[in-house]
């Protein structure tokens, strides 16, 4: 049988039955999966991706029968959930010591969910392997769900030293501030891309501080305090240039005029800063960093 095998059947439960053969499989994308089946699957040592997409329904795995063994050299798990059940059933009761990338969208993901899964990652042995985390949910209108912040989100990461892409796109805030973010940056050294959707309790300072030591990165998307501005430009040598792509969020300005003389000094790479379409100084301070470019190429 091919190392590559997609099942891809309509609200189909594929059962052990159809992986029996499957000794030397290396990529698996199918929907639904029972758990006699995850267990095969946990014991294939050639296993390298998989990727779930369950569809409109799901076969909930019993969190308090389940006896999975190492998913020894799995490198990518990918699902797309209706509910988070299984991923933190999957992620609690098995280790993934080769996991490089991590990849879950859920439908309706509930605060305590979100902090279970991140809880179940930080313990899945990955610390060396891992590069790629992308966890996503827009669930505000499902019960269960609020808006209480994610407190320990991000120190539940920081282990991970090879960290290239972090996106987090939740419902509930991650805290971050300028501590936090300058710790982040000491331990993912290697990191090019990072969204949060995070408090903004990051000062332009702090942001700048933590640009330092992540000299590859090239796309960043948090939140920030920028109303009290507490660099000064002339003041400062440093500049990061492999940033190619900044989005604030709902980020707040009061002074459009010196958060832009601030990107065009340290980010010169940085010629329009994405931001939520409602926050309208983001717009003041776009249109500043076009006249300063234009200025700049007049001299």
């Amino acid at each position: 049988m091919s190392p590559r095998l997609s099942l891809t059947g309509r609200n189909t439960r594929f059962r052990l039955s159809s992986f029996r053969s499957c000794k030397q499989l290396k990529h698996l994308e199918c929907t639904l999966l029972d758990y006699a089946t995850w267990k095969h699957l946990s014991n294939l040592p050639t296993l390298a991706t998989v990727k779930i997409d369950q569809g409109m329904y799901e076969v909930q795995l019993d969190r308090d029968n389940v006896n999975f063994t190492t998913f020894l050299n799995l490198t990518s798990l990918k699902f797309h959930l209706r509910t988070a059940t299984n991923i933190i059933t999957l992620m609690q009761n098995s280790e993934f010591p080769s996991l490089k990338v991590f990849d879950i969208h859920v439908v309706a993901l509930s605060h305590a969910e979100t902090e279970q899964i991140f809880h179940a990652l930080s313990q899945c042995e990955a610390y060396q392997t891992l590069e790629h985390i992308v966890i996503r949910s827009k669930s505000t209108n499902v019960q269960g769900t609020d808006e209480r912040s994610l407190p320990t989100a991000t120190t539940q990461l920081l282990p991970f030293t090879q960290l290239r892409i972090l996106k987090l796109s939740l419902d509930c805030p991650i805290i971050l501030d300028n501590h936090l973010l300058f710790e982040a940056m000491s331990r993912w050294p290697h990191i090019r891309s990072l969204e949060l959707q995070n408090t903004p309790r990051v000062t332009l300072r702090g942001l700048f501080a933590a640009l330092r030591l992540c000299p590859d990165l090239h796309r960043l998307a948090i939140d920030i305090d920028a109303v009290d501005i507490d660099v000064d430009p002339e003041a400062e040598s440093f500049q990061h240039t492999s940033l190619q792509s900044l989005a604030v969020g709902s980020s707040k300005t009061e002074d459009p005029e010196a958060a832009a003389r601030i990107i065009f000094s340290m980010l010169p790479s940085i010629s329009h800063v994405d931001h939520d379409w409602n926050i309208l100084e983001w717009d003041e301070v776009n249109g500043q960093l076009e006249s300063l470019r234009v200025s700049a190429v007049n001299v």
